[in-house]
């Protein structure tokens, strides 16, 4: 019974004759009624609201330094979030800064067994604890790339795309990890749990392109991305992502499944891709890029299959 939700959530969009039973310790309680795609769409969630954080205009000028060097710094990508300034490296966040009285600083990757070091300051940097911070974040840097504390291969990938967005044919901006939400499962519906769009576009033809990436092949990628592309689509979500997007208010908003291959390998890819594919509702304009090669210093290799094309599974 509470897992019911997602499914009926989707149902809509899907061509497929699903019929969906609610059980409960083995009883059956009901047959729910079909959503439409509207009430669908409605129960979809709103934009956030909230924006990246900003450090006060004092706690800008003392570490001023600090964050010019890691903006600049070709190893890091920003990975800001509404409570703090952060950069990571791979997937994994390497130097994070917020406060704005009193400042703290966490340098190296935070992880469990072995924490950041916290610096807190309440006046400008010294020129000794920048270099202890530079140093403290090479190293993250350095157990990052030698995947110390884990893969996190798809972030990596994530990373590299936003680096080359005409990799995946948009134009700057690309945003990341786009806060939205998704259906959940619970006791309530409709019941939505946070997720974040992994990537953000226009195309050439001044559309946003909404990207799910996922490391070869997954039975929840087409699901997913079809779940950000209804959020992406209710009309109040669409106009705050054109805004953030500078899009024309006219602009249609298309799917695009980013598959990666693990360790930048050509992705394999299996049977629920193209199943899941074949059964999404017509009106939903759906592409695949292949992608291998993601893991270098150079622009990652993509194949772009031609629109609404499903991909041969491996």
């Amino acid at each position: 019974q509470q897992w019911a939700y997602p499914t009926r959530f989707r149902q809509p969009w899907l061509t497929a004759d699903i019929g969906i039973w609610v059980h409960s310790r083995g009883k059956l309680l009901q047959q729910p009624p079909k959503l439409t795609k509207q009430e669908s769409r409605d129960a979809a969630g709103e934009c956030e609201t909230s924006r990246p954080y900003r450090l006060g205009p004092h706690a800008t000028q003392w570490v001023r330094e600090l964050t010019e060097w890691a903006t600049a710094h070709e190893d890091l990508v920003e990975a800001h979030r509404r409570n703090l300034r952060g950069w990571s490296c791979n997937g994994q966040r390497v130097l994070t800064i917020e406060g704005k009285q009193k400042v703290k600083i966490r340098a190296g990757i935070d992880a469990k067994d072995a924490p950041a070091t916290l610096h807190e300051i309440d006046a400008p940097l010294t020129s000794t604890t920048f270099k202890a911070i530079q140093n403290e974040v090479a190293v993250g840097i350095g157990q990052a790339h030698g995947k110390e504390f884990g893969k996190f291969e798809e972030h990596h990938m994530q990373g590299q795309l936003r680096r080359y967005p005409n990799a995946l044919l948009l134009e700057e901006p690309l945003l990341r990890e786009v806060p939205a939400w998704r259906p959940a499962g619970g006791q309530t519906e409709p019941r939505r749990g946070r997720g974040f769009i992994d990537l953000a576009g226009i195309d050439g033809a001044g559309d946003i392109v909404v990207v799910e990436t996922k490391l070869d092949s997954d039975e929840m990628l087409i699901l997913q991305g079809l779940d950000y592309w209804v959020w992406a689509t209710r009309e109040d979500n669409a106009t705050w992502l054109r805004d953030r997007l500078y899009a024309s208010p006219t602009a249609a908003t298309n799917l695009l499944f980013a598959i990666g291959g693990k360790d930048g390998k050509a992705p394999k890819i299996g049977k629920y891709e193209r199943s899941h594919l074949e059964v999404l509702a017509p009106e939903i304009p759906w592409r695949i890029a292949k992608i291998s090669q993601w893991n270098g210093a150079n622009v990652p290799q993509v194949q772009m299959l031609p629109p609404s094309t499903p991909p041969q599974p491996d």
